[in-house]
């Protein structure tokens, strides 16, 4: 008599257009294609990493080994974790101690997934029958992959932290008058320097640091924080890690005798001091 009627059984499955079906079916093989391409990349990227630390002599591992995501330093400020890739350890020719990888910048995101269940349609609002809620975080990347090195000094340095700055940047900094200069006019335009203590600043950047530092084109920054340096630069091929990572050394060996006396580690100040690791 219903049906007679115009009016349909409420209990009666729904049948969806057929464009529908052809809208959810691209969609699904787009995101089976963009996640392919994806894994193909990292493994690609994986793949020549590993190549390359072992033809340097370096130890590559495929998590954070060292916690290098834990660290505080500035550049790793403002998102709610650092994702850590393509580690690798090594030693330069003159004994230093380096960690080279890749890091990205995460936010985490509140989830909720609903387990599947029929659910109904009573006075125009959703109901499930038997259906509970659970919510849980996981992690999305909020900025570009960078490719970043650490290596250890015998010093306990104040921070400092040395920026490549385009025109704009420049700008503004000679506005505000927040950067530190130095006698080298092309050093002062390709790059920003700000740190809690000036006099570090002007006893850590020698001319051998300069000259270091531009024969890179600008694309490298770096950070101090306690007894470690950061060198970061964009995301480089994977086959130059390694690279990255005795660039950083050199940085280190070149850092001037004065600064390391006038900065020593806690521990050979008061042998009772253990060394604070910015955790």
């Amino acid at each position: 008599m219903l049906a007679q009627n115009g009016y349909g059984d409420p209990n009666a499955p729904t049948t969806l257009p057929f464009w529908v079906y052809v809208v959810v079916t691209l969609g699904c093989l787009i995101i089976a294609v963009v996640f392919s391409v994806y894994v193909s990349r990292f493994r690609g990227r994986q793949d020549a990493a590993q190549t390359a630390a072992e033809a340097a002599g370096f130890t590559y591992y495929d998590s954070d080994a060292r916690g290098v995501g834990r660290l505080k330093f500035r550049e790793f400020s403002g998102a709610d974790s650092i994702g850590i890739s393509h580690l690798m350890t090594g030693i330069s020719p003159k004994g230093t101690n380096v960690t080279v990888f890749d890091y990205t910048r995460e936010t985490e995101i509140q989830t909720s997934s609903e387990p599947t269940s029929r659910i109904g349609m009573i006075g125009g609002l959703a109901a499930t029958n038997g259906a509970s809620m659970h919510s849980g975080k996981s992690k999305i990347a909020s900025g570009a992959t960078r490719s970043g090195a650490i290596v250890e000094v015998l010093a306990y340095f104040p921070r400092l932290v040395i920026s490549p700055q385009g025109a704009v940047r420049r700008t503004v900094n000679n506005i505000t008058g927040n950067d530190i200069k130095f006698e080298s006019d092309h050093f002062n335009r390709a790059y920003q320097v700000t740190s809690e203590d000036r006099g570090f600043a002007h006893l850590f950047i020698t001319p051998d640091i300069i000259d270091l530092l531009l024969r890179s084109d600008g694309e490298i920054g770096l950070e101090t924080m306690g007894d470690s340096i950061l060198v970061i630069t964009d995301l480089i091929d994977g086959r130059r890690l390694p690279s990255l990572g005795l660039f950083a050394c050199r940085l280190a060996e070149q850092i001037s005798q004065l600064a390391v006396n006038e900065y020593p580690p806690p521990n050979l100040v008061d042998p009772g001091v253990a060394r604070r690791p910015f955790l």
